[in-house]
């Protein structure tokens, strides 16, 4: 065989006339050496070997290749002689403190300047090599160590282009919030009033709207699929259409503004081919007569509650489940207008699904449409202000450090300016 066997030789003297020499077979060892030696030299990760002082002792050749200087130059010289100058002083001290604190690993990132002047970034971990049997004694550092220069740039790349989307949303966001009816406009029409208006994400999925039109008040609640941009779009192709049906046709029946928002809506997203769109809006319509207590309603889908305070009661209010925009069972379907009283003792509370639907608590749950609806009932005899600040409150409480589910809305108003008490 022309295998090459390596044997390491130890030689002990018992006297003058006596010797004895040990032979040992150190093949697989001495074969191991060079095959992790290979392996470090050839690695595609820069590894080299400083002494305590930072001092190069040892370099592979992917850190010769990265550093743009040969093996001979960079044995004998100090890690800081490749760094870039304005980092050089934040190098010294990470290996400085490594030093005092005898840390086993370390990371950090740093640029390094070749001879020509290419700046190339490392993300360099380092471990503290100690004495053996002597922890408190340094002998040196090993890093390892990649080149993420091309890594940096596709983040820096990333994180201009969040920012450029992250204002374009936030400008969105500014032309969704004056869409928005202001708190002023409530104020002139509601004896009391409180918004509690929470986006998910930036821009909103939720809207609501109100204005007068004669002698007819109508507020509308809606909860568009989806939230933040998709969701966005859908509040404001809802809020257009609304101005159309309401403001310009001056149509003010409930069942009617809702079976023209369904049909206008149905007209505008396509619903066959690849382009089929299924997003529709769960949605609530209040219209108050200004000189009476009457009040017309219509729901697609949505809910909404009235308590009253001296009766001591709590009513919820349903209707048709239809959502706008989805297709109807029946071909001859039609939004139906409803009639309550709502007196100026009473409260009205619109709202999203968003905080019944919320998970938070101990068990990371559903807050859940039965304690939201007691939260109100007992939230019923506050003023309006302390009531907005209490949902607040007890939301933060409820989610905790858990992500908000959905967009959040919550509208509670008490009786009609524009009526006598």
């Amino acid at each position: 065989s022309s295998d090459i066997v390596y044997y390491q030789w130890s030689c002990k003297e018992f006297s003058n006339d006596v010797r004895v020499i040990l032979g040992q077979d150190v093949t697989d060892k001495i074969n191991l050496e060079n095959y992790y030696e290979l392996i470090v030299r050839n690695a595609d990760d820069l590894i080299f070997q400083t002494d305590p002082k930072g001092i190069i002792t040892f370099v592979n050749e992917k850190s010769i290749e990265v550093f743009g200087r040969s093996g001979d130059e960079l044995i004998g010289s100090s890690i800081n002689s490749v760094v870039a100058d304005n980092y050089k002083t934040k190098v010294k001290d990470f290996f400085a403190r490594n030093f005092q604190d005898r840390k086993r690993n370390d990371y950090l990132e740093f640029p390094v300047v070749t001879p020509v002047g290419e700046e190339r970034w490392l993300g360099q971990n380092v471990t503290t090599l100690l004495k053996p049997g002597a922890d408190n004694i340094v002998t040196g550092f090993l890093g390892l160590a990649r080149d993420i220069t091309e890594r940096r740039k596709a983040n820096t790349i990333i994180k201009q282009q969040n920012k450029d989307i992250t204002a374009s949303i936030n400008y969105a966001r500014r032309i969704q919030f004056n869409m928005l009816p202001r708190s002023s406009e409530f104020n002139q029409t509601f004896l009391e009033h409180f918004i509690l208006f929470k986006p998910k994400d930036i821009v909103s999925g939720d809207f609501y709207w109100l204005n007068r039109v004669e002698d007819k008040t109508i507020l509308i609640c809606s909860d568009c699929t989806g939230h933040g941009v998709p969701g966005s779009f859908m509040t404001l192709l809802g809020i257009n259409i609304l101005n159309q049906i309401i403001l310009e046709a001056k149509i003010t029946d409930p069942g009617e503004i809702f079976n023209q928002l369904d049909s206008r809506l149905m007209q505008v997203l396509p619903r066959d081919g690849q382009n089929r769109i299924k997003d529709g809006m769960e949605a609530v319509v209040c219209v108050f007569d200004n000189n009476t207590q009457e009040m017309q309603y219509s729901t697609a889908g949505g809910r909404f509650v009235v308590t009253d305070e001296e009766n001591n009661n709590i009513t919820v209010i349903k209707g048709e489940s239809k959502h706008i925009g989805d297709e109807p069972l029946e071909d001859d379907f039609k939004y139906k207008t409803h009639t309550i009283t709502f007196t100026n003792r009473q409260m009205l509370y619109l709202f999203s699904d968003g905080y019944p639907d919320q998970f938070g608590g101990e068990k990371n749950k559903k807050l859940s449409i039965k304690k939201f609806l007691a939260l109100l009932d007992a939230l019923t005899p506050q003023d309006l202000t302390e009531q907005n600040e209490i949902f607040r409150e007890h939301l933060s409480a409820w989610i905790g450090d858990e992500p908000q589910t959905d967009d959040i809305t919550v509208i509670g108003i008490r009786g009609l300016s524009t009526r006598k008490k």
